[in-house]
C-alpha cells in the first residue's frame, strides 16, 4: 500500500503513518481526503509508465513503440504520414526494395530495382528513368552492361564524350538491321579501324529521293543530274544500284542486280535498254567493245531469264 511519509502545511509537519482518520481536514480548506485519492492515483500510474526519465530527455528500451498501431513490428512504427521539418538522418534505410546504404560521408550507394516516372519496370532491369535526366559530369562512364535509350537514336547533343576505354566486351546493337550509328544529317567525321566488314557501300552523296520505291538491284544511271533506271545499252554514267528501301545506291559490295537475259558466273554486267535491267557481257569483251567506264558489276552466279536477279560484286569499271 503506497503512503505519504510527510505533509508539509504553513511550515509544519506530520508523520503520514500517524493519520489514520478517515477524513482528513486541513483548517480553512475542509476534507481533502478525495483530493489526496485522486493524487495518489495520478503518482501510481505515473511510477507505471514505460517511460524513463532522464534530465528533460525521455526512452524507452524494452520493446517496439507503435504510433497508430497498437502491434509495432520494429523499434517505432508509425501508421499513416511523418512529416519533419529538419533532416531525418540513418546509415541506411529502405524504400519499398530501394536499399540506401551510407559509405561515408560523401557516398551513398543504391542497391535494388528502383522506377523514376511511369511505365512498366522490365525485369532485366535495375533502374529505369522516364523522362530527363541532368548530368552535371564531365562524362558518363559505362564500365559494365549496356546503356539503352529507347526512341533516342542520337545522344550526341547530350553526351560530350563516351570513354570506352574499360570496356573489354563487345559493343553490340539489340537486334539486326533495326539500329545506326550516325545519320545522313548528322556523320561521324572519320572512322579508324583495323578492319572493316560491310555489306553493300552507299554512296551518300548520290541521294535521290524516290529510290526506295523502286525494285531491289534496279541499275542506275545519271541523267539531267540525278539518278534514274538505266534505259540504253553500255551508259557510261552507270552509276550504282538500287538497295532495298534506301535511298542512297550501293556502289561497292556483292549484293543483288537486276538483270535480262543469260549471264555465266564471271560476265561483266553492264546497262541494257530494257529500264533498270543490266546484261552479261564476257570479260574478253572488254577491249574490243571498249567497255571501260561502262561496267557496274561482274557475276558471281549464273542466270537466265527476262527479268530477275543475280548476285554480283558491283564495283564501277
Amino acid at each position: 500500500m503506497a503512503q505519504w511519509k510527510k505533509i508539509i502545511t504553513s511550515g509544519s509537519s506530520a508523520d503520514l503513518n500517524q493519520i489514520t482518520a478517515s477524513v482528513i481536514s486541513l483548517g480553512g480548506i475542509g476534507d481533502v481526503s478525495s483530493s489526496i485519492a485522486t493524487l495518489s492515483t495520478s503518482i501510481t500510474t505515473a511510477g507505471n509508465s514505460p517511460w524513463n526519465i532522464s534530465g528533460t530527455d525521455i526512452n524507452y528500451t524494452n520493446g517496439n513503440v507503435g504510433i497508430g498501431t497498437s502491434t509495432p513490428g520494429e523499434k517505432l512504427e508509425v501508421e499513416g504520414n511523418i512529416s519533419a521539418s529538419g533532416v531525418i538522418e540513418a546509415n541506411s534505410f529502405t524504400i519499398q526494395g530501394f536499399n540506401f546504404t551510407s559509405v561515408d560521408a560523401n557516398t551513398v550507394v543504391y542497391s535494388g530495382s528502383t522506377q523514376f516516372g511511369s511505365g512498366s519496370l522490365p525485369s532485366n532491369t535495375t533502374h529505369q528513368f522516364t523522362g530527363s535526366v541532368l548530368i552535371t559530369g564531365s562524362k558518363l562512364e559505362l564500365t559494365e552492361g549496356t546503356l539503352s535509350i529507347p526512341g533516342y537514336s542520337d545522344v550526341s547533343a547530350s553526351l560530350s564524350s563516351i570513354d570506352l576505354t574499360n570496356v573489354t566486351t563487345n559493343i553490340l546493337p539489340s537486334t539486326t538491321t533495326t539500329h545506326n550509328i550516325g545519320s545522313s544529317t548528322k556523320k561521324f567525321n572519320d572512322l579508324f579501324a583495323v578492319n572493316t566488314f560491310f555489306g553493300g557501300v552507299h554512296e551518300i552523296n548520290l541521294e535521290t529521293e524516290g529510290l526506295d520505291q523502286m525494285q531491289e538491284g534496279t541499275v542506275l544511271s545519271l541523267k539531267d543530274g540525278i539518278l534514274q533506271p538505266c534505259e540504253k545499252d553500255s551508259d557510261s554514267l552507270v552509276m550504282g544500284v538500287v538497295s532495298k528501301g534506301r535511298n542512297y545506291p550501293i556502289v561497292l559490295g556483292a549484293e543483288p542486280v537486276l538483270v535480262t537475259g543469260k549471264i555465266k558466273v564471271g560476265d561483266y554486267i553492264i546497262t541494257s535498254k530494257i529500264k533498270g535491267h543490266g546484261k552479261g557481257v564476257s570479260p574478253r569483251h572488254i577491249y574490243s567493245k571498249l567497255l571501260f567506264g561502262k561496267v557496274i558489276a561482274q557475276a558471281i552466279e549464273d542466270g537466265e531469264g527476262k527479268s530477275y536477279t543475280i548476285k554480283a560484286m558491283i564495283r564501277k569499271m
